[in-house]
């Protein structure tokens, strides 16, 4: 399965997301005008460290997921970097202060533990789904529905936890995939454990234009907490 998510976010799909949270980064490089110590909160297969690494100067990168399989694939994509296995909704084994930046891209969030972790000052920035995220395949209830501001949910929790929000990027766009596309979009999300079945790799037509559609919020880790 993370070998076809690593092809699924290789083929561009999700190529503007990671060029907005590129975009967030370095809005803050420019502040500080040091390289950043990242930490990507919920990895995956790396994608969006190693586009970011790409795209602004960083001195370290920490990937943490809780699939061992999903750490080591993503270190490979970033040599040099720093693998943890981890549970994000528990405590997290990292010192405090160890990151300038820190992302969460569609994965569960910790706001006291990311407060933490960050130093005073340091960004954070998230990956929301909005509503029309992946529509064409939720009205064929193969996902299951966003609810309607989940953006705002979210911001409310990250600022209870010492987050002040600094930048709010609405990105959506129409995607073009085909059949076995469509199968991963489904399994790499949450409503892969609840729908009856995921589509087969051959079920529909062979390409079929989705709609990606997501906020992309950046904090920043307030000193006052």
């Amino acid at each position: 399965m993370l070998e076809a998510r690593r092809d699924l976010l290789g083929s561009g799909v999700f190529e503007p997301v990671a060029e907005a949270i590129a975009a967030g980064a370095l809005a803050g490089i420019a502040q500080s005008g040091n390289p950043l110590r990242v930490a990507d909160f919920g990895c995956g297969t790396g994608y969006y460290a190693a586009r970011l690494a790409q795209a602004v100067p960083i001195e370290s990168v920490m990937v943490a997921d809780r699939s061992p399989i999903a750490v080591r694939m993503a270190t490979r994509e970033l040599p040099g970097a720093t693998g943890v296995v981890l549970d994000l909704w528990r405590p997290l084994p990292l010192r405090d202060a160890a990151a300038d930046l820190a992302i969460n891209v569609f994965a569960p969030r910790n706001p006291p533990e990311f407060a933490r972790v960050l130093r005073t000052g340091g960004r954070l920035i998230v990956v929301v789904p909005s509503e029309r995220h992946l529509s064409e395949l939720r009205a064929r209830g193969d996902l299951l529905d966003i609810p309607a501001g989940k953006s705002a949910q979210v911001t409310a929790q990250l600022r209870s936890a010492g987050f002040r929000p600094s930048r709010a990027r609405h990105v959506e766009y129409g995607a073009i995939v085909d059949a076995a596309q469509r199968s991963e979009l489904v399994d790499m999300g949450p409503s892969a454990h609840h729908v009856a079945s995921s589509p087969s790799p051959d079920a529909g037509a062979s390409s079929e234009r989705v709609t990606v559609s997501v906020d992309v919020l950046t904090f920043e880790r307030d000193a006052a907490i």
